[in-house]
């Protein structure tokens, strides 16, 4: 909380803003995702985000810019350049992603800002002017509990299964384009380029549609950014709470992905005791439930195998 804003009259703006990802509303998170899934500059986006969750507009900017004329409401006041920064260096968490699931609870696609707001903020003209916000009424979706709590074990093991599917195409898609970009000589080396971004749209759009049943289309910027953040929360999240079973892997090369299938099918063969007719009864158990059983399941072979090598 920044309680107190000073400007260089003698009076005082009280500001509440938030100070940490759990805090944001989902109208928050709207525009800070869709302005990082913009790709504009983190401290640009902290500072049009501090003005926006303080109800401040920018009039103008005066003399040499060292001071800015700032309204709420039909209150005007003059503030410094360098207190303006002070406190939009409130929301430096922004710069950071979460360790915690934070998501947007509802999505319609096309939420955003609209396309004459997101340049201003991307190249700098009348970058802070707040507004600039549209929904359309279409596609509305609403997403399961951030925790994934309550969420099939199967749904689970698909996300996490389209998830690294994603990072790893993601990957190659970067480098493809990096060798693209060096001289026609290394166009070749690019090849695959338009196969390995549609194979990354493919598994958002897959990851959207079980995060937030019934979203249909394709995954905008906006929604990428919240889906990786959200799945990265998550991520860190079960390592905390289950930490046997998500237990740090010896680092490899950059080019070392897990099996995913052959962990889907350990995990599965592990709960059901090597009978397939109790397979669809875990696929459809609570994911909590079930990480408790393998981490401890984790734990029991560790501790024997720390037995044995004594």
């Amino acid at each position: 909380m920044l309680p107190y804003f000073r400007s260089m009259e003698a009076s005082f703006l009280s500001i509440n803003v938030p100070t940490s990802w759990q805090e944001l509303d989902d109208k928050q998170l709207l525009l800070v995702y869709t302005l990082l899934g913009q790709d504009v500059h983190v401290e640009r986006v902290m500072l049009y985000a501090f003005l926006r969750f303080a109800r401040l507009h920018i009039v103008r900017k005066v003399a040499d810019g060292s001071v800015y004329i700032l309204r709420r409401g039909r209150a005007v006041y003059p503030v410094r350049r360098d207190d303006l920064l002070y406190g939009a260096m409130q929301l430096e968490f922004i710069g950071q992603p979460s360790t915690f699931p934070v998501r947007l609870e509802h999505y319609t696609s096309g939420s955003g800002l609209n396309n004459a707001a997101r340049g201003r903020a991307k190249n700098g003209r009348s970058s802070f002017r707040t507004g600039g916000l549209k929904s359309i009424v279409k596609n509305r979706a609403t997403a399961v509990n951030s925790d994934l709590r309550a969420f099939p074990f199967g749904h689970y093991l698909q996300v996490e299964n389209y998830f690294q599917a994603f990072l790893q195409s993601q990957q190659r898609l970067q480098r493809s384009e990096h060798l693209r970009s060096q001289s026609v000589r290394h166009a070749k080396c690019g090849d695959g380029w338009g196969e390995l971004k549609s194979k990354c749209e493919e598994c958002l759009r897959e990851i959207a549609s079980l995060l937030y049943p019934g979203y249909k289309g394709e995954v905008d910027s906006t929604m990428k950014f919240n889906l990786v953040s959200w799945l990265y929360g998550v991520k860190h999240l079960f390592a905390s709470e289950f930490p046997d079973l998500f237990r740090p892997s010896p680092k490899g090369g950059e080019d070392d992905w897990p099996n995913m299938k052959a962990i889907t099918e350990a995990e599965i063969r592990a709960l059901n005791g090597g009978d397939i007719t109790k397979t669809n009864a875990v696929l459809a158990a609570d994911t909590w439930g079930v990480l408790a059983e393998l981490n401890a399941k984790a734990r029991e072979a560790y501790e024997l195998e720390r037995i044995r090598t004594k």
